[in-house]
């Protein structure tokens, strides 16, 4: 029985509004995912040109093709249009928190490819540029939080216990 405007609805028309809800959300992060991912290109590339002077070119090299193959499965990644069940939305919320999984982790591998042992300033850039991709990272998939919530447990882990690797004083 359909609920009266201004009354709770019935739990049973809870779930099909809550699940087009996620989906929209779910929808909204993923359709952003292209147009601002197609700059982490050019990102990359300049993080590397910042850490040049310090690290490698092979370990800088590395890291660049790594995160240009982590951003493909967000590339490829096609929700789709129709409305879904609420287990095939729980399915598409998995995929894309797993693509989106797979740019985090790329990203936040600089922590290891450009960590130069007993450079403080090396040290504090690697901190500032993890934390400058997690607040754009906010803005983007804030609203879904089945891709928020493991994105930024991994970020907050990654720039916790990156510093750990030096074992110096100030961190």
């Amino acid at each position: 029985m359909p609920s009266t405007p201004g009354t709770m609805p019935a739990p049973m028309e809870e779930l099909p509004r809550e699940n087009r809800i996620r989906l929209a959300l779910l929808r909204g992060v993923v359709d952003e995912w292209r147009p601002s991912r197609l700059s982490l290109f050019f990102f990359a590339g300049l993080t590397c040109a910042m850490f040049a002077q310090w690290v490698p070119l092979y370990r800088l090299g590395a890291w660049y093709l790594l995160v240009s193959a982590s951003l493909v499965p967000g590339f490829l990644l096609q929700l789709p249009r129709d409305d879904l069940r609420p287990h095939e939305v729980e399915r598409w919320a998995r995929i894309a928190c797993a693509a989106n999984l797979v740019f985090v982790l790329a990203w936040s591998s600089l922590g290891l490819f450009l960590w130069v042992p007993h450079n403080d300033f090396n040290h504090i850039l690697v901190q500032l540029v993890l934390a400058a991709p997690l607040a754009s990272h906010a803005a983007l998939v804030g609203t879904s939080r089945d891709i928020a919530r493991p994105s930024f447990l991994l970020f907050g882990l990654v720039m916790t216990l990156t510093p750990l690797q030096d074992g110096s004083t100030p961190f």
